[in-house]
């Protein structure tokens, strides 16, 4: 049983450095509630966190953004894209600024990807392409939707191969999540680039070139057709 009335939003006084990242001073402490540290938190002000989104349409008040930023993620998950975000709800930090607070589960990293058997390599590559083509077809119903859209999941370092709470195996998970949104034709453009980029880097890697059997040439097809088509309604 929780030991707060409301399990998202903690009393101040529960909150206190994650066991795993030591004694931070910066805004972007990374915290955990209590004795719990199967899940990180954080706070970002909403000063912050409106200046990564890049549509002055879009919400203004940390109540109206977090709910779009929980609909995005949400987007991502039903899509098959698993995130480690737990939950993003607005609450005033420890300096009584307007701010979201995110929660998220804590990904045990599986190790560097050459220490790991075979057959585990075999499946994050696999994992790998299947993301890659998961964000191919976010950013490609985009297009035609015009909706906003998270603009910084495409790059590698976003992501952990390994475990949450829960999992009996490893997976692949979105683990920084922020409120980087965007409506704009150009950053999707620049999004569909990023991926490209991403894929053709794999496609040349020992990694991949360990599975053959593994092709990204559809893919890479599929995304040039996406770019040309952001490319020329601008």
């Amino acid at each position: 049983m929780c030991e707060y009335e409301n399990p998202l939003r903690p009393p101040l006084e529960l909150l206190r450095p994650h066991e795993s990242h030591g004694q931070s001073k910066s805004k972007a402490d990374i915290l955990q509630v209590g004795d719990n540290a199967d899940k990180v938190a954080r706070f970002i002000t909403f000063a912050d966190a409106t200046a990564l989104v890049e549509d002055s349409a879009l919400p203004q008040t940390p109540e109206e953004l977090g709910e779009l930023a929980r609909r995005l993620v949400l987007e991502l998950e039903q899509r098959g894209i698993r995130t480690a975000l737990n939950t993003i709800v607005p609450m005033k930090d420890k300096d009584f600024n307007d701010a979201l607070f995110i929660t998220a589960y804590n990904i045990k990293f599986a190790g560097e990807l050459e220490t790991l058997p075979l057959d585990e390599q075999r499946r994050c590559v696999l994992a790998q392409k299947d993301l890659w083509e998961k964000l191919y077809g976010y950013y490609e119903a985009k297009i035609h939707s015009h909706e906003p859209f998270l603009w910084d999941i495409t790059p590698s370092y976003q992501y952990a191969w390994g475990t949450r709470e829960g999992d009996t195996e490893n997976h692949l998970y979105l683990v920084d999540v922020d409120t980087r949104i965007s409506t704009k034709r150009q950053r999707l453009l620049s999004c569909l680039n990023h991926l490209s980029f991403q894929v053709n880097i794999a496609k040349a890697s020992a990694r991949f070139k360990k599975f053959p059997e593994i092709s990204l040439d559809e893919l890479l097809k599929q995304v040039q057709k996406a770019k040309e088509m952001v490319a020329s309604s601008l």
